[in-house]
């Protein structure tokens, strides 16, 4: 019993368990992290972008059910309300960005709250790329799960 708390601290609870979140066919998931973040990554590799499912809770939620521009730092590109899992209100955000190594990328982000949860899904792809369908799909796919779609 001890050895399974003690592994559950270490890889913390997958942000995508209270979730109905659909990644696309065939991308891999890493375990999730003691910090709240899942990652997922194409069959080709993350140099193709990459998917991270971000859940914080308390604090860095505030006390509204549609998340603003103040809860995200560094973002000053689009951002336009949406509605997801049926009429639940989002924040989609696009910029630019780096991935690792320097390499310029375009950033595309859905966040959402729930109760005391704060839930971001982040779709991060090569500058020159075009963006994969599947996963632009994938980032607006954040459903409680038993919520109404």
């Amino acid at each position: 019993m001890l050895a399974h708390v003690a592994s559950l601290f270490v890889l913390g609870c997958s942000p995508s368990s209270d979730l109905e979140f659909k990644a696309p066919n065939g991308w891999i998931s890493s375990p999730p992290s003691l910090f709240g973040v899942q990652v997922w990554l194409p069959p080709q590799g993350p140099s193709q972008g990459t998917i991270l499912l971000e859940r914080r809770n308390g604090e860095a939620v505030k006390d509204s059910s549609t998340p603003s521009m103040r809860d995200i730092h560094g973002v000053e590109h689009r951002n336009v309300p949406i509605k997801i899992c049926g009429n639940h209100a989002a924040l989609y955000l696009a910029s630019a960005t780096r991935m690792s190594g320097g390499v310029p990328a375009n950033s595309e982000r859905v966040i959402t709250v729930w109760g005391d949860a704060r839930y971001a899904a982040i779709y991060v792809y090569p500058a020159k790329a075009k963006p994969d369908p599947e996963a632009e799909v994938a980032i607006r796919s954040l459903c409680k799960k038993g919520s109404e779609k």
